[in-house]
């Protein structure tokens, strides 16, 4: 599931690439982004490649930062949008240990900044 883009930190590598709110963030070195968690464990390396629609264009950037340092993309909630399961299937899971049909979506937020 692509992520779309709700705001850009200051000074960050998303910034200094040129990403602005509206962009949608759909792989990162080819693999799909279904979620949040996703974004945060593939940008957490210092190289990768970023591929985008931006503008109605598709493009694939070339990332390199700081290993571990935020890469700056803000979405509206941390799966990335406000209906949506995560896709991990981690067997810890409280959501995916309920009886079918309890729960059909998850609904996180993330705190707004002060």
């Amino acid at each position: 599931m692509p992520l779309h883009l709700v705001s850009v930190d200051e000074h960050s590598p998303a910034q200094r690439l040129g990403l602005e709110p509206g962009c949608t963030l759909l792989a990162i070195d080819g693999t799909p982004l279904n979620d949040a968690l996703d974004y945060q464990f593939y940008t957490s390396a210092p190289h990768f490649t970023l591929t985008i629609c931006q503008n109605g264009a598709q493009q694939q950037i070339s990332v390199e930062k700081g290993e571990y340092e935020p890469f700056g993309c803000n979405f509206k909630t941390y799966l990335g949008d406000e209906k949506h399961s995560c896709a991990n299937h981690c067997m810890f899971c409280f959501i995916d240990q309920l009886p079918p049909g309890t729960v059909s979506y998850t609904h996180l937020t993330l705190p707004t900044k002060a």
